[in-house]
């Protein structure tokens, strides 16, 4: 009965100190850590810097980010201000692929204080149809990447203030994916 005793309270200071290892490396490597210092209740600061300290992709949150101007705002403020679109038409028509809608894809975050930044763009891709997921990559856009992303971090970087999404009542950092989409054609398809 001795050596079970004995042997339990070995096992029970081993696992608590590699817990507390634990809790040190993630205060230690997170984006907000202090300087690696326990507070009183560090378990549930590291699990709270482990949850609050990454990114949520907005699409899978229940509050995510908000366009305080609505939807159609938004994508007029991409028509308006996206710079590559006279190049993404072009190349469309020299190519030949008309009669569809062609979608400019990429993505953002909009952190915890509302702030849109690290705009990347992601593909364009064309569909007959205006609405649905089922669009297919251009590949010949490949080539154009940099100078695409280029004008799609100038979009981000110019766009006005969100609510930010929330976590739990929280506001955090959340990755926004989206699109515009226009026709190229002479007429679109009546819906």
């Amino acid at each position: 009965m001795k050596k079970f005793l004995l042997l339990s309270a070995v096992s029970f200071f081993v696992g608590l100190n590699a817990t507390n290892a634990q809790v040190d490396q993630v205060n230690t490597s997170g984006r907000n850590a202090s300087a690696g210092g326990r507070t009183q209740n560090g378990m549930a600061d590291a699990m709270n810097e482990r949850i609050y300290g990454s990114y949520f992709e907005a699409k899978y949150m229940p509050k995510p980010p908000i366009y305080p101007y609505g939807q159609d705002s938004l994508h007029r403020y991409f028509y308006n201000h996206f710079e590559g679109f006279e190049h993404v038409l072009t190349k469309t028509i020299d190519k030949g692929d008309t009669a569809k809608y062609i979608r400019v894809y990429f993505q953002y975050v909009i952190d915890k204080n509302g702030t849109p930044f690290d705009g990347k763009f992601l593909r364009v891709a064309g569909t007959p149809y205006a609405k649905g997921d089922n669009a297919k990559t251009i590949k010949y856009f490949n080539e154009d990447k940099e100078i695409l992303n280029k004008q799609v971090k100038n979009l981000v970087s110019k766009m006005g203030f969100w609510k930010p999404g929330l976590h739990n009542n929280v506001p955090v950092d959340a990755i926004v994916e989206d699109y515009f989409q226009f026709w190229v054609g002479i007429n679109p398809p009546a819906h």
